[in-house]
């Protein structure tokens, strides 16, 4: 499953949308219209962006443990 995928469900499921989940990351960090653009599939987002993203919906982002051969 896509990250994109896996933030879009849990902003469906928390019932938040992209104009609530703008608010919450704050504008400084990403605008209205990126977090919707975003949300929408039409944007893309790195970084400092994303982890704002990520902690209003309580995602946490981590590394894989990665299969040893």
């Amino acid at each position: 499953m896509s990250f994109l995928k896996i933030v879009q469900r849990e902003a469906k499921k928390q019932g938040i949308s992209g104009y609530r989940l703008a608010k919450m990351v704050g504008p400084e960090v990403a605008s209205m219209r990126m977090v919707q653009a975003y949300l929408a599939g039409d944007a893309d987002m790195t970084g400092e962006r994303l982890a704002a993203v990520c902690k209003a919906l309580n995602l946490e982002l981590r590394p894989r443990k990665r299969k040893r051969r």
